[in-house]
């Protein structure tokens, strides 16, 4: 007995197989939705006997693509020129070309800089805070506003080196003359 299947749309399912139990399995194609038509037939080397059903591949959203320009900072403390990650856009399905992105911070602030992100373009810009230092760790979030697989995050690495302060001193206003 000889069992196959074939799909109308290639370009919706282009594998099918029929395992050693008889069954069949498929898989849509990436990034594809639509209908089509799978026939199945069983040749028992005189006759044929042919089937058919219309399969219904569902669009799912896909999470948005992107990654960051840098994904770690390290400069000296009280750095006197701002910082700038941008995003540097992945590759989208066609389907999902037209949606807008927000983007965000999280977590949304620093104790060792100032961060703020263009929730439209998605860049991020670091600023020094006096006499600050230390290691945080946040992320780009990227939004795309539907209701099932919509945000996408990168990480960022920020570390702000410790500087040798210069040393200050006041001299008391008291004299003492011996």
């Amino acid at each position: 007995m000889i069992v196959t299947a074939e799909a109308s749309d290639l370009t919706l399912v282009s594998t099918l197989n029929i395992t050693n139990k008889q069954a069949l399995s498929l898989t849509p194609n990436t990034n594809q939705s639509g209908e089509c038509s799978i026939t199945i037939s069983v040749f028992d080397g005189a006759l044929t006997a042919t089937t058919s059903f219309v399969l219904s591949v569902v669009s799912i959203n896909d999470p948005p693509a992107f990654q960051l320009s840098q994904n770690a900072i390290t400069v000296d403390e009280d750095f006197s020129t701002p910082q700038s990650i941008t995003i540097i856009m992945g590759i989208n399905p066609d389907d999902e070309l037209s949606q807008s992105f927000t983007y965000s911070l999280s977590p949304g602030s620093s104790a060792i800089a100032s961060l703020t992100i263009n929730e439209t373009t998605g860049q991020v810009t670091i600023e020094s805070i006096a006499n600050q230092n230390g290691y945080q760790e946040f992320s780009v979030i990227a939004n795309d506003g539907m209701s099932e697989n919509n945000t996408a995050a990168q990480y960022v690495a920020l570390t702000i080196n410790a500087i040798n302060d210069i040393p200050t001193f006041e001299l008391s206003k008291k004299q003492y003359n011996t």
